[in-house]
C-alpha cells in the first residue's frame, strides 16, 4: 500500500511539473467570456482591453507588478486571488474562483496570437542601413526586471509637474540587437530636452534587463502621453474638451445615450492640436461608440471606433472584430 502511494505520488508530481512547464512564459489575452461561452455585455470593461500575463521563477508578472505565486495541477494562488486554469488546445483559460461574473480569460502564446491574428506580425524597416523587425504588444523582447517595464521607467525617469508641461507627447525609438545591446536612440518627438536626456538615461540603465529571443535586430518604438489638470489650462478648445469628456462619463453611467451621441458631435468640432490629450480622445471615442451600439447606429459606433484606433488597439479591438468587420458581412 505504501509503495503504491509513492508512485501515484511521484506521477502527480511528474504531471504538476509538466504543467507548470507548460504555463511559463508570456501569455496574451485573446477575449474575456461568461464561463457558459457568452459574450459580456458591451460596457462591460473587459469586453475589449490589453492585459499580459508572464509565469516566471514563482512570480506571476502583469502591468500592475509581480505576485509571488503557488502552482498545482489545477490552481495558481497568490496572496490576492486563486485562478482556476486549464489547457485548451493551444489556450489557456483562467478563472478567478472569487469572480461572481463567473468570467473566463482566454490567452494564447504570442507566437500562437500572431499566427491567429497576423495584423500583430512584426513589420520590417530600415533603420541606420539596417533590415529590422518592428516590435509592438505581442511581438516584444523580453525584460526580466525585479517588477513591471512600466514600473522601471517610473522609478529611473523623474515625472516633473504637469503645470509646467508644454508639449504633452513623447516618442522614441532605438533598436535591441541581437545580442541584447541598446543602439540606434532617436527621438522622434521631443517632450523637453531634461525630459529627453533623463529618458535615455533610464533606456541605457534598462539594456542590462533585456533580452532578444528573436536572433535578429529589432525596432522598439514608444510613446508617452501626459496630461494636465484642467486648472492648469488656458486653451478653451482644451478646456471644452474636459468638459465634453466629464460629460460623456457621467452620461455613460447612467446610460444617457442620446446625450452622450450630442456631446460626441460637439467632441468632433473641436480644434486641438495634434498628439494632445491622445488618451482622452481614445476614451471618449470608444465610450460614444459604446452608446452608438446601444442606440442601434452602427454606422456611427464603427466611426467613433476608427477613431480610436485599428485592430492592433487592443482597447478597440473587439469592438472592431464584432461589429465593423465587413468581411463578416
Amino acid at each position: 500500500m505504501k509503495k503504491t502511494l509513492i508512485i501515484i505520488s511521484f506521477f502527480i508530481s511528474i504531471f504538476t511539473f509538466a504543467q507548470i512547464e507548460k504555463l511559463s512564459g508570456k501569455w496574451i489575452l485573446d477575449k474575456v467570456l461568461y464561463k457558459d461561452g457568452n459574450n459580456l455585455e458591451i460596457n462591460s470593461p473587459y469586453y475589449s482591453f490589453f492585459s499580459k500575463y508572464e509565469f516566471r521563477d514563482n512570480y506571476l508578472y502583469i502591468d500592475t507588478g509581480k505576485q509571488k505565486i503557488t502552482v498545482d495541477s489545477k490552481q495558481i494562488k497568490s496572496d490576492f486571488r486563486t485562478l482556476n486554469y486549464f489547457f485548451i488546445d493551444n489556450y489557456l483559460v483562467l478563472e478567478d474562483i472569487d469572480d461572481k461574473e463567473k468570467k473566463v480569460f482566454v490567452f494564447l502564446r504570442p507566437n500562437d496570437f500572431i499566427n491567429r491574428y497576423p495584423e500583430f506580425a512584426p513589420k520590417r524597416e530600415m533603420r541606420n542601413g539596417k533590415n529590422v523587425l518592428v516590435c509592438n504588444e505581442v511581438f516584444e523582447p523580453n525584460f526580466n526586471y525585479e517588477d513591471s517595464y512600466n514600473a522601471f521607467f517610473i522609478r529611473n525617469t523623474p515625472q516633473g509637474n504637469s503645470k509646467d508641461d508644454v508639449d504633452l507627447f513623447f516618442k522614441i525609438e532605438y533598436i535591441l540587437t541581437k545580442d541584447n545591446k541598446i543602439d540606434y536612440i532617436k527621438v522622434l518627438d521631443s517632450k523637453t530636452p531634461n525630459y529627453d536626456s533623463n529618458y535615455i538615461s533610464a533606456l541605457k540603465k534598462a539594456e542590462k534587463y533585456y533580452e532578444n529571443p528573436f536572433n535578429e535586430d529589432i525596432l522598439i518604438i514608444q510613446e508617452k502621453l501626459f496630461l494636465k489638470w484642467k486648472n492648469d489650462l488656458t486653451n478653451k478648445e482644451e478646456i471644452k474638451l474636459y468638459e465634453i469628456r466629464r460629460n460623456i462619463l457621467q452620461y455613460y453611467e447612467v446610460n444617457k445615450f442620446e446625450e452622450i451621441a450630442k456631446e460626441y458631435e460637439k467632441l468632433k468640432s473641436l480644434n486641438i492640436g495634434e498628439n494632445r490629450f491622445n488618451s482622452f480622445f481614445e476614451e471618449t471615442f470608444i465610450k460614444s461608440g459604446i452608446a452608438f451600439l446601444a442606440l442601434n447606429n452602427n454606422v456611427k459606433a464603427c466611426e467613433c471606433f476608427e477613431k480610436a484606433g485599428d485592430k492592433t488597439n487592443f482597447k478597440v479591438r473587439n469592438y472592431l472584430i464584432n461589429f465593423c468587420d465587413k468581411t463578416k458581412n
